[in-house]
């Protein structure tokens, strides 16, 4: 699956459409088994890349840096503008592209049964909500994120989204969703929300009996090359200065601590020139966090431009590779004694 790209080939948006475009047709094909099949999914996804806006930003407290936009909370320190929903939409057929499903908890029956509560946490352009809700039309979808990155006005009608800021709590009751999803969020916890405190109230608004699924990257590379080690050490060195802890090994005592049973853990091990949009992410994340590592060397803004174009051709060199993984485990069900 995939091929080698040149970073040329990879930096062109024309070449990044046409291969969004066949592998988002490829991956309807292979999960059309999990769920309905809806021929109007094309459609929403769309209209999406259309329709996103980030005007409705909370408190409207924007900041723009060298043509990015960004919130003036720093505990959120990405953009929020089109180029990152573009970035975040590649990444999501990424995982799609990996896995080549939606999720590992064993819900697939009760979806298609209907009336099963889905929340999608720091849900970005939620295209996975949306495809999601597409598939199964009988269960009732939410998303909640800090920035409106998703479609406002093109969305199935078992689809809501909450603008919040999920460091604030989550405005749910308690016991409110059958199964909670949530990808790529620990870069977004700095340190002084901690890990703990965020995962008990995922925990709160999980039903008895739910499934509670986490997707994360692991903070390293494998077989990296001399540009691309450097470049992510001075990633993790940002996650680090703002008290990130990115450390897949503590997810699974989270779950034991918070009483999940059932826990299961899949790693996939992807090399970047085997799947198209990994090295495409891996690109559009460096572009996107240049500013921000470079606070933390000594080298200037065309160096690290030269050193983007060289990790690109390593890691097709030295099959430099990643572990993605997904946890889940189960909220307990209750039992009344006589």
């Amino acid at each position: 699956m995939g091929g080698t790209q040149s970073y040329h080939q990879l930096k062109s948006p024309k070449k990044q459409n046409r291969i969004s475009r066949s592998l988002f047709n490829n991956s309807e094909n292979k999960i059309s088994s999990i769920g309905t099949d809806n021929k109007n999914i094309n459609d929403y996804y769309y209209k999406s890349i259309n329709n996103i806006s980030t005007t409705n930003i909370l408190d409207l407290n924007l900041k723009i840096i060298n043509g990015r936009t960004f919130l003036f909370n720093d505990d959120y320190f990405f953009p929020v503008d089109y180029e990152e929903a573009d970035r975040l939409q590649l990444q999501h057929y990424m995982y799609i592209q990996i896995w080549e499903s939606y999720f590992s908890s064993p819900i697939k029956t009760l979806l298609n049964l209907g009336g099963m509560n889905v929340l999608d946490v720091g849900c970005g352009p939620a295209l996975w909500l949306m495809e999601m809700a597409t598939f199964f039309p009988l269960s009732n979808f939410t998303g909640v994120d800090i920035v409106q990155l998703y479609p406002s006005d093109c969305m199935p009608n078992n689809l809501n989204f909450i603008q919040a800021n999920i460091l604030d709590g989550i405005p749910f009751e308690n016991e409110t969703f059958d199964f909670i999803h949530v990808k790529d969020c620990l870069p977004y916890f700095p340190g002084k929300f901690s890990k703990e405190q965020i995962f008990s109230e995922l925990v709160r608004l999980l039903k008895p009996g739910g499934w509670l699924e986490i997707i994360e990257l692991e903070g390293k590379m494998y077989d990296a090359g001399p540009n691309s080690d450097f470049l992510y050490d001075k990633l993790i060195a940002v996650y680090r200065n703002r008290g990130i802890n990115y450390v897949l090994e503590s997810v699974p005592q989270l779950f034991e601590e918070n009483n999940l049973v059932e826990f299961r853990r899949e790693d996939k091990i992807i090399k970047y020139c085997e799947f198209d949009f990994a090295l495409q992410v891996f690109l559009d994340t460096f572009k996107t966090m240049k500013k921000t590592i470079l606070e933390f060397t000594s080298i200037d803004p065309e160096k690290y431009e030269e050193m983007l174009v060289n990790s690109c051709q390593e890691l097709v060199k030295y099959q430099t590779s990643f572990r993605n993984t997904r946890f889940y485990g189960q909220k307990p069900l209750k039992f009344e004694t006589i």
